[in-house]
């Protein structure tokens, strides 16, 4: 299983209006095959300087491959990400299913 997050922050000159439609188009990304749990996050901390994150999970690699090419994940990317984010992260993480004992 691997989670995919992304933290992000807007542009400055996005609107309240603006910031609800790229949410609402987001919610596409949850109709790709193999998606699960996608969460769409506000951030609460005042010391990440992201202000939001997508997170959601993958099976397996290739179905994450298949994610990251599938057209809905590059038209939202096309029509939303590149015109409206401003600063990002990525992280992909898989579960350690047995920690080192000493």
């Amino acid at each position: 299983m691997i989670t995919h997050t992304v933290s992000f922050t807007l542009k400055p000159d996005v609107t309240s209006d603006q910031e609800s439609q790229f949410f609402d188009a987001a919610r596409v990304l949850g109709e790709i095959p193999g998606i699960r749990d996608l969460l769409l996050l506000r951030q609460t901390s005042a010391t990440n300087p992201y202000a939001f994150c997508f997170s959601m999970e993958f099976p397996d690699e290739a179905t994450y491959r298949s994610y990251s090419s599938h057209p809905l994940h590059d038209q939202f990317v096309e029509e939303q990400w590149l015109m409206k984010v401003d600063a990002f992260q990525e992280a992909d993480f898989e579960k350690v299913e047995d920690w080192p004992r000493a």
